[in-house]
């Protein structure tokens, strides 16, 4: 290659920085770690384009100011399976990223405030095969936990509540109407919760069902 095209190169090359903005930049060093984690928890290709447009969000706002990226791409790829409806938890991303939950929950809150995450209501069955998987619960138990939620709902027993917890007290049940042997604390390892609120969520769906 002659000299001449090396420097219309670098020239080309310099010319490109200058002129991409601030918030291009910045997307650009975001962009990575968002791209890591989607592939290390294997989200869809719709929410990892959600994942990408929290961010700009976020930069469009000018929410960056005075505050850390290091939370972003995080909250981005947890933002973006709740407003697809992916079955990921919090704690799914917080293991496998680089920053505690509280940094991701207080960023999360932060940017549902400014309106850059629009969360809509996520159901408790949603996440009752995934719960179910982990905690190697039947197919014929996961089936009727979904028929105990169908009922919870005509009840109104599931508004305001924590789905993940929700769908785990469900299939606890299911798993005792089935004489299948599973304990508060399999369930609660499997949601990402403790057997307290198991215990708590079983209890109350027996009560207004049994």
């Amino acid at each position: 290659m002659s000299r001449k095209v090396k420097e219309v190169n670098i020239k080309g090359l310099l010319r490109k920085c200058y002129e991409s903005s601030p918030a291009d930049r910045k997307l650009e060093s975001i962009m990575p770690e968002v791209m890591r984690l989607s592939d290390v928890i294997d989200i869809s290709t719709s929410a990892r384009e959600t994942a990408e447009t929290i961010v700009k969000g976020f930069l469009e706002k000018n929410l960056d100011h005075g505050r850390s990226y290091e939370p972003l791409p995080a909250v981005a790829v947890y933002g973006a399976c709740r407003m697809t409806e992916s079955p990921i938890t919090l704690k799914d991303v917080e293991k496998n990223s680089l920053v505690d939950k509280a940094d991701i929950a207080h960023y999360y809150n932060l940017l549902i405030k400014k309106g850059v995450i629009d969360v809509p209501v996520v159901e408790p069955e949603i996440y009752v095969s995934k719960i179910g998987e982990r905690a190697r619960i039947s197919e014929k138990s996961q089936t009727d936990a979904l028929l105990i939620l169908k009922e919870a709902r005509k009840k109104r027993l599931t508004s305001g509540k924590n789905p993940s917890i929700l769908g785990a007290s469900a299939l606890y049940l299911a798993c005792l109407v089935n004489n299948e042997r599973k304990t508060q604390s399999q369930l609660a390892d499997a949601a990402n919760t403790t057997p307290t609120a198991i215990a708590r969520g079983y209890k109350n769906l027996r009560n207004a069902l049994i």
